[in-house]
């Protein structure tokens, strides 16, 4: 109750506790795709202010309906030394049904961070990559961080299931 009456409290607890977890970077060039090696490194890093930001806002109160019951981590089957992993989950929605939420990772040497999650096979950094990429092609990447920062929804959150049922 306390993070719903003060949402800002709940963005920093995500910033402490999750965002550590997260390659915002990798996820940002994964989701600008192309339009990456073109982009300054100001638009990139406002570009993946921006990002980080809109997710959070649309998706940091589906966190407070999480109990631990609700999210089952299945055992991984890739090698403990690779580059690249997958962490299989399935999320369990208020009503019954069982959700598959996988999280791509990469150990960056400071150990694994999460840069793209994909839920019942939709993949957020495609979904966002061709999202935004159409955005970008006809107004450059500053309209998109235009609206990010101006608090637009995403169509690619808008057309999928966040773990917790919330879009």
């Amino acid at each position: 109750a306390e993070y719903r009456r003060d949402p800002s409290r709940l963005h920093a607890l995500i910033d402490r506790v999750l965002l550590p977890h997260f390659d915002t970077q990798l996820a940002a060039r994964a989701v600008l795709g192309r339009h990456w090696n073109t982009a300054t490194p100001e638009q990139r890093q406002h570009f993946i202010t921006a990002f980080y930001n809109s997710l959070i806002r649309n998706y940091g109160d589906a966190l407070l309906d999480f109990t631990a019951n609700q999210m089952q981590v299945l055992p991984y089957r890739g090698k403990p030394d690779a580059k690249y992993a997958v962490v299989n989950t399935r999320v369990r929605k208020s009503d019954g049904s069982l959700v598959s939420v996988n999280y791509n990772l990469e150990n960056t040497g400071q150990g694994w961070k999460v840069w793209d999650v994909v839920i019942e096979g939709i993949s957020y950094d495609k979904s966002f990559q061709q999202d935004f990429g159409e955005q970008i092609d006809r107004q450059g990447i500053d309209g998109v961080i235009k609206r990010l920062e101006q608090g637009a929804t995403p169509a690619a959150i808008q057309h999928t299931t966040a773990p917790a049922g919330h879009h």
